[in-house]
């Protein structure tokens, strides 16, 4: 399994990474990693603790299963999801 290098879907996991992340690498060095992470849970999500995010709670970055590739959907906290994946918008590579 993989996270698609070229998808819009992906476009958006940069963007909303780079928006709570501070403290990890570049996202598109990591998608392996992510992958694998998944993976070995058998979870389509992998969470980021709030010391490397900024964000008070623990954020999950949830993932759809399509074939081969993991295609994100959304990030959430255990209460409320804060971003979700936007058909309608155009997301561009490098979180822009």
């Amino acid at each position: 399994m993989q996270i698609p290098l070229a998808h819009q879907r992906t476009y958006a996991l940069e963007r909303y990474y780079y928006e709570f992340v501070q403290r990890m690498g570049p996202a598109h060095l990591l998608y392996e990693q992510f992958a694998k992470t998944m993976q070995n849970y058998g979870k389509p999500y992998f969470t980021i603790p709030s010391s490397y995010s900024g964000y008070p709670e623990e954020l999950a970055f949830v993932f759809k299963v399509d074939g081969e590739d993991y295609l994100f959907d959304h990030v959430r906290t255990q209460d409320k999801i804060l971003r979700k994946y936007d058909p309608n918008e155009i997301y561009r590579p490098g979180g822009n």
